[in-house]
């Protein structure tokens, strides 16, 4: 816990203004340290929701991205509606790059479906002969 000196704010005159800004502070700090524990001993681990299996396949993790894209999309389409001028025009720009990259994601994942769908163990150049 990080403990504030008195020695920290003696530079302020006594009566300013700006005396009682440090002195708010200072206590708004110790309050902080006091009430809020120390995080750093924490071990902070991803949660599950944003973490993917070891044995989720290819596929899955392909889905899940392209749902991830889309909500992002979404969501900036929502910020967007809110802007104006160049800010708008960013926003614009995100959801442009992201239906781009979810556009690269679906196409892999077509391209997945229709490879799986071939006999077993049968390979692509066994397949055109």
């Amino acid at each position: 816990m990080k403990k504030t000196s008195p020695a920290s704010i003696d530079f302020v005159p006594e009566g300013s203004a700006i005396d009682t800004l440090v002195l708010d502070r200072a206590a708004a700090d110790r309050a902080l340290d006091f009430y809020l524990p120390d995080t750093s001993m924490l071990d902070v681990s991803p949660s599950a929701i944003t973490t993917l299996k070891d044995s989720a396949n290819l596929q899955a993790a392909l889905s899940c991205a392209s749902d991830l894209l889309r909500c992002a999309a979404r969501s900036a389409n929502e910020v967007s509606n809110a802007l104006n001028g160049v800010q708008r025009d960013h926003a614009l720009l995100i959801i442009n790059r992201v239906e781009k990259a979810r556009q690269y994601i679906e196409n892999s994942l077509m391209g997945l479906t229709a490879s799986w769908e071939m006999i077993p163990g049968q390979t692509d150049w066994q397949a055109t002969k």
